[in-house]
Order: structure tokens, then sequence, then C-alpha cells
């Protein structure tokens, strides 16, 4: 399944694009999380998060995993044009201006090298992760992400239910995908508008790019050398 993540927002207010921002940062953070964090009463926020669903503006969640789970080999392009949606594509973050960025997963290190090869003219970056797969991946762990495919916002106890087993046992899986950056959740928008501008770092200093952007992450990828980084400022209210 193809993630797009895309730079703005159609006719969203400050409460709206804070609750935009949180989703974007974990698609699976509840309601009371969000009213917990920003302080603002939970009725509220379970109204916006149901008129942003009613207008469109937030269609839906989907579940992104990333090909190394799988085995697979990873490939971040940075493309001065717009590049085809193929069925190997992962991620696309595409700019208002500018460059695009996105994650390809290859099977050999043949087809990493095609694809490379055919786009090389409009090709600005390229990153080549390491071939890191956790052993401790267990059948589990597919029957959980099994389940998120079908609703990615799903409640522990709602996925423990269906797969007949103790929530804890579904909770402990869960953060483990996460904390090995193998799954994230992110919402579908609509952005014909311009509310909450988003944008794409790339930086030699990666970890000190995180520091300074911590608070406004949404999506990274970063080694000792090198990384990018995309984020979107706090430009609501506080």
């Amino acid at each position: 399944m193809l993630i797009t993540l895309r730079s703005i927002f159609l006719g969203v207010d400050d409460t709206d694009r804070r609750i935009l921002l949180y989703l974007f940062r974990d698609g699976r953070i509840s309601l009371h999380r969000i009213s917990k964090v920003t302080r603002i009463d939970y009725s509220t926020i379970k109204y916006r998060f149901k008129y942003l669903r009613e207008r469109g503006i937030l269609r839906g969640f989907q579940l992104y995993v990333n090909p190394a789970f799988f085995g697979l080999r990873r490939v971040f392009l940075l493309s001065s044009e717009s590049i085809p949606r193929l069925a190997n594509m992962a991620i696309e973050f595409r700019c208002i201006e500018g460059p695009t960025l996105y994650e390809f997963a290859c099977g050999s290190k043949q087809e990493l090298n095609d694809l490379c090869s055919k786009y090389q003219n409009t090709i600005l970056e390229c990153w080549l992760p390491s071939r890191i797969r956790s052993e401790k991946i267990s059948r589990f762990d597919y029957e959980i992400i099994k389940a998120l495919n079908s609703d990615p916002r799903a409640p522990n106890p709602v996925i423990a239910k269906v797969l007949k087993v103790p929530t804890k046992q579904v909770k402990k899986h869960i953060e483990f995908l996460y904390s090995n950056n193998y799954i994230r959740v992110f919402p579908d928008t609509q952005i014909d508008g311009s509310s909450l501008p988003m944008f794409t770092l790339i930086s030699m200093r990666p970890l000190h790019v995180r520091s300074l952007l911590l608070n406004n992450l949404v999506w990274e990828y970063r080694d000792k050398k090198k990384g990018f980084s995309c984020a979107a400022p706090m430009v609501y209210r506080v």
C-alpha cells in the first residue's frame, strides 16, 4: 500500500491543525490522549475529529509497513521530478515546491540498480539503509499487522479479542513493531488548502536536526552520516 505524505491541509483552524499534527505523529493516538496533551476538552476533540471526517478532510487511516520487516531492500530517493506510482513505492512526500522524497522496496540488488538507473537524470540524493531485520519477529507480529491493515486505529483490546489473546500481549507486540520502526499509521487527508505547511529537511547532521525538530517531526530517516526529517512547524496558537 502506498502512503502519500503531502504538505497542505484544507480549511482547518488552530484546533483542527493540532489534531491533525498529533495524528500525523501517531495515527493510533487516542482522542483522549490528544485531549490531554493539547489541554482541549475531550468533547471538543471528539466533535472536531468527527467534523474532519464528515467534511472529507480526514478520509481515514493507512498502515505503513517498513519493507525491511519482510526482508526487502529499502532505498530513499530525492527526485527533482515526479516519479509515476509504482507497485514497489512505499512512501511519497510531495512538497509544494522543490524535489519529492520517495521510499521504494526492492526484492534484489538488481531491482534496486535498475530503479536508480531508470531515474538517474532526476535523482538528486539517494540513501540505502542497512538491511537490519530483528530476529525477534514472530508469526504473531504478522497477525498483528494483518489486523492493523484491516483497521489501523483498532484499540488493543479489540485486536486482542479478534486474535483471542490477552490485551497485554497485543500491546507488547505493537510496541515492539513501533520501537523498531516496522510500522506507522498515517492519516489519509485531503490537502487542497494550505493551513499546516510541512517540509522536508535533509542534513549531514541528522541527530542535531532531530533535536531541533523533535516536537515537529512526523517522519524521519537517519543514520550516522546523513538523514532527512519531514516536519510541520507549530503555526497554531498555543
